[in-house]
């Protein structure tokens, strides 16, 4: 019963429907930050100097991600959805060539641009494509995409 609701929602708003076939392709090939973490302690950091990082990313996150809604109010989400994701590519490019202490530092910071730009944007985007007797709906099929795709993504990343 639930799940034929959930697919009638899913069905029936065209305009919601492709932004979470775009939101879950995505979480196909974004894994857990954890692994991001694991990675950098693979490269001979320091506990501290990870923990550090992983701080200063949740720091930078709370200080950017009002800006970065008011970005998306200001340019649109589409744009601002598009920056996101761009910061995500930049910065696994970084964690690519991780060997130099410096580049750790701005992966994590340019990583933290990812996060505060997508994922609020991503909801308040639902909300509006979503009749209000629905929405709640909506954030539940939402959530179930993307931790469904991270899953996915995730058992890759550990087997690699």
């Amino acid at each position: 019963m639930i799940l034929a609701r959930q697919f009638e929602v899913f069905s029936s708003l065209p305009k919601m429907r492709n932004l979470l076939l775009a939101v879950t392709l995505f979480s196909l090939v974004n894994s857990s930050d954890v692994f991001l973490i694991m990675h950098a302690h693979e490269q001979d950091y320091s506990d501290s100097a990870v923990i550090g990082a992983y701080a200063l990313y949740n720091l930078l996150y709370t200080d950017f991600a009002f800006p970065l809604g008011g970005l998306a109010d200001k340019f649109g989400k589409r744009f601002t959805l598009r920056f996101g994701f761009s910061a995500y590519v930049l910065s696994y490019l970084l964690f690519a060539r991780v060997p130099v202490s410096s580049i750790l530092v701005l992966g994590f910071g340019i990583y933290v641009l990812y996060a505060a730009s997508t994922e609020n944007v991503i909801k308040a985007w639902i909300s509006e494509l979503t009749p209000k007797y629905l929405r709640a709906l909506a954030f539940g099929l939402l959530t179930m995409l993307m931790g469904l795709g991270m899953l996915f993504s995730s058992t890759i990343a550990g087997w690699l």
